[in-house]
């Protein structure tokens, strides 16, 4: 099985290993990778972060990311995701990386802001490993993949 390979630590090495991105001297840090500049230079487009006093969901450009503020935050494109969230320890982040066989679904969302031009709809994939003692299959994590817009063809 092994399918939870696809899951890394938010770490400078996993960034270069997946994203192929150096840093100069050792100059990693997840507050570096919370801002919106290096999110798209990694190739992620939306995000969805969850505050103390708000729900945002929106593409990465349009985001506000305050970490102060955030409960966790995860920033995605259809392979890939960030997901950033405070821990007990501080600010803490995994990468996903998809290699594993999926199953793909969409969730409605609530138009929160009463806006026209809002994320109606959530395309997830959910992803399938199998237990080692009978083969069941489970679920073992479920990654936003694209926020669909109201308005927006499917």
């Amino acid at each position: 099985m092994g399918a939870k390979s696809s899951l890394w630590e938010l770490n400078q090495k996993s960034i270069s290993s997946i994203f192929g991105i150096d840093f100069k001297d050792d100059a990693f840090s997840i507050e570096d990778v919370a801002k919106k500049d290096f999110l798209l230079k990694l190739g992620l487009k939306q995000g969805i972060i969850y505050n103390y006093d708000s729900v945002l969901t929106a593409d990465i450009e349009d985001l506000d990311i305050c970490l102060n503020n955030m409960i966790e935050g995860r920033f995605f494109n259809e392979k890939r995701e960030i997901r950033i969230f405070n821990g007990e320890d501080g600010i803490k982040g995994s990468i996903f990386d998809e290699k594993d066989e999926h199953t793909e679904g969409e969730y409605i969302l609530y138009n929160r802001n009463n806006d026209k031009h809002y994320a109606a709809r959530l395309k997830v994939k959910q992803y399938i490993d199998y237990d080692d003692e009978d083969n069941q299959a489970y679920i073992y994590y479920t990654k936003p993949c694209k926020l669909i817009y109201g308005g927006e063809n499917r």
